[in-house]
């Protein structure tokens, strides 16, 4: 008897609480998430394509001077961290509908069961885009790993998602104080203990220690021209070489770095994404002043603090000690405020109806974001590795640009007419079907209801 209840309830759950179809949207939100999942791809690229190396250090791949010094420049002032930033608070705001959805007519056990099936699945799609489709820098895991701790704060008031925000973001600005005042400290020591050497004199055991400890560090961000060559030619070989190379990286990215510093950067990102959801800034609801307000402060502190940044770095010749973000004071408030003055910018757009030929294709790529961003890894597998071109390491920065001109272009003509004639894309179907329990329609059917 209590068997046929459960199923009955399973049942009656899954036909009320299915995926989102065009009533259930917020287009302003899936033309955010477009934004950002082509925007990420600005960072992306410098791995897919260089050394692990160059994504900090211009000088590992000589872009120190012409176009590509501005390539490096422009995208570290406009974009670097923002657009990671913003696909993090969606993903928050995504816990908060998805969850508020369910809750108005179905149990909470159904909701949860909902829930965290998709997120554990989130965290297979991780691990199949990180050792399968060869892409270390992989975010997905890592969103479904603090996914599972979100579930019991899509309640919370905006306030209170907004006092959690500053949790994480207080401890990662202790560690990075931390971090920067020691090595700060530790490089004139050492500057003037490579002289000694270089002089013949023999260190004291204080003089030592700060050398060694300078010189790992600034071994692991300096360029190293044996070792890029070796990672260029394993790159270029075939797929098991590749996955063989890159697995230590994979493992190291979805532990001691996640934990040290990733999973403070996300979960910071989710609580302030489920706050501004809240708080209706992500509908486009919000008065015209409110996102221009928003649009200022955000791009004054942003560009201001991403600029002192850039200063520092070409200043200092690229010393490792002014382009680690662990060791950057201002990096938060840097990506933080670029990405709110984009938030802001995408809302004013998306409010008075302007490029709409634009931003309903970036809709279609939004809704089909778990689809676009495994097809960037795919797509940047067959182009750079041996799996394919093989052009990793080959292309000069500011060349790796038409790759991402190439791929947004396809993105934006191929996700608009794929919506055309199919409900989701195939892995967002493949994710429902699983998360759901039961295969979804994917065929677009005359007279039904379907997604805008």
């Amino acid at each position: 008897m209590s068997e046929s209840i459960s199923v009955h309830v399973r049942t009656t759950f899954r036909a009320s609480f299915g995926p989102a179809t065009g009533s259930d949207r917020i287009e302003s939100i899936d033309v955010l998430r477009g934004v950002a999942l082509l925007g990420i791809l600005l960072m992306n690229i410098i791995d897919f394509g260089l050394p692990a190396a160059a994504y900090l250090n211009p000088v590992v791949d000589n872009a120190t001077s012409g176009a590509n010094l501005w390539a490096y420049i422009v995208n570290w002032f406009a974009f670097e961290g923002s657009m990671r930033a913003i696909f993090s608070m969606l993903f928050g705001a995504s816990v908060v509908l998805l969850t508020s959805r369910g809750e108005e007519t179905d149990p909470s056990i159904a909701v949860a069961d909902v829930y965290f099936r998709r997120t554990l699945l989130l965290i297979v799609f991780g691990l199949i885009d990180a050792y399968l489709l060869l892409w270390y820098g992989d975010i997905l895991y890592s969103y479904g790993v603090c996914g599972l701790m979100l579930f019991v704060f899509r309640r919370a008031s905006a306030r209170t998602l907004l006092l959690l925000a500053l949790i994480p973001f207080c401890v990662m600005q202790i560690k990075v104080w931390n971090g920067s005042s020691y090595y700060h400290a530790v490089a004139p020591v050492a500057a003037e203990a490579r002289l000694l050497v270089e002089q013949g004199v023999e260190l004291t055991e204080a003089q030592q220690q700060a050398l060694d400890s300078y010189d790992s560090f600034s071994a692991m961000w300096a360029a190293n021209p044996e070792a890029e060559a070796e990672e260029i030619a394993v790159r270029r070989s075939g797929y098991l070489d590749n996955v063989k190379q890159l697995a230590p990286n994979n493992a190291a990215w979805q532990s001691s770095l996640f934990y040290d510093f990733f999973f403070w950067d996300i979960m910071m990102m989710m609580f302030l994404g489920m706050a501004l959801f809240k708080l209706q800034i992500f509908s486009a609801s919000r008065s015209y002043g409110f996102y221009f307000g928003l649009l200022v402060i955000g791009y004054g502190v942003g560009f201001s603090a991403n600029g002192y940044e850039i200063a520092n770095t070409i200043d200092s010749n690229f010393d490792p000690i002014w382009m680690v973000p662990f060791l950057m004071p201002t990096y938060d408030l840097g990506r933080g405020g670029t990405a709110l003055g984009h938030i802001a910018l995408v809302m004013l757009i998306c409010k008075a109806g302007l490029f709409t030929w634009v931003t309903h294709a970036l809709a279609a790529v939004g809704r089909m974001a778990l689809t676009n961003y495994l097809s960037h890894s795919l797509i940047c597998m067959i182009v750079f590795t041996g799996v394919g071109f093989g052009l990793f390491g080959s292309l000069e920065r500011y060349q790796l640009y038409y790759v991402v001109g190439a791929i947004w272009a396809f993105q934006l003509i191929a996700s608009p007419l794929w919506l055309k004639y199919f409900r989701f894309g195939p892995v967002e179907w493949v994710w429902r079907s699983l998360t759901y329990g039961q295969a979804q329609r994917m065929r677009i059917t005359a007279g039904a209801a379907e997604p805008a």
